[in-house]
């Protein structure tokens, strides 16, 4: 017992490590209504500058004591130069479209959400719009390839559909447990008596690590909420890992995550 407690601990160091690494570098910069840099009490929005590496930047922007409206990667602290990835959220911080960047154009499939349903695939070739699809389309594609995708054992493919979703050990009560002894209420949003429901997109591997580069906000509420929601994941055990034809496989998993006076 011992022994495993420790493995545990060492799971967990190196897990809050690992965020702590990724935003190591982070800059939080308040904007008035004209985009220029001011003081806290006179921001109407929040700019979250993440240094990844020393030529690409993730920016998040943030309307002040509410959710994200925009997230990005770019080449420079400024974003003129984007590259990789790209979400735009609605104003009750729902994902409304999510794709990437190449060279400073829309490349490769794109996804349009309304009120956080998914609508919309379209997919653009170095900024050429190549085709639109709505979501019938897309079932009627997705439901005669299903039989392929089942089959599918590539190291690297990540499943959306599973036999066995991706869970936390212990289930539900596993990790409501976690919850109760790991969750900070922060308390900027304590203060402003801000509350509601972040969750959190990210990819389970087949040992059940989560790739911190694998890892988004899908539901914002409010930036300080958003990354104590990111840390709570980056800080969880490892997972039980989904399963696809008796096989642990990468997959998808979005976990809600409640913040909530009692």
């Amino acid at each position: 017992m011992k022994g495993t407690a420790a493995i545990l601990t060492i799971l967990l160091a190196l897990a809050q490590l690992s965020h702590a690494q990724a935003y190591k570098n982070e800059k939080v910069i308040y904007l008035d209504a004209n985009g220029e840099k001011t003081k806290e009490k006179n921001a109407v929005a929040l700019e979250q500058l993440i240094k990844i590496e020393d030529t690409l930047y993730q920016i998040n922007f943030y309307r002040m004591d509410g959710p994200m409206f925009k997230s990005f990667r770019a080449n420079d602290p400024d974003g003129n130069a984007l590259t990789g990835e790209y979400r735009s959220y609605d104003a009750a911080g729902q994902i409304d479209s999510s794709g990437a960047y190449h060279a400073g154009k829309r490349n490769g499939n794109w996804s349009v959400f309304s009120n956080g349903r998914y609508t919309q695939e379209l997919f653009y070739d170095h900024g050429k719009l190549v085709w639109i699809k709505d979501t019938l389309q897309l079932k009627r594609e997705v439901d005669s390839i299903r039989a392929g995708l089942k089959k599918d054992t590539a190291a690297d493919h990540v499943f959306t559909k599973v036999e066995i979703e991706s869970s936390f050990p212990g289930g539900v009560r596993g990790w409501l447990n976690y919850l109760s002894s790991n969750m900070h209420y922060p308390n900027k949003a304590v203060k402003k008596n801000i509350q509601g429901q972040v969750v959190i997109a990210f990819v389970v591997d087949k040992e059940g690590h989560i790739p911190v580069n694998r890892a988004y906000v899908h539901h914002s509420i409010e930036y300080s909420l958003d990354q104590e929601a990111l840390r709570i994941i980056f800080s969880s055990p490892d997972w039980k890992p989904a399963v696809q034809n008796g096989k642990a496989v990468n997959s998808y998993k979005r976990q809600p995550i409640v913040f909530k006076f009692q």
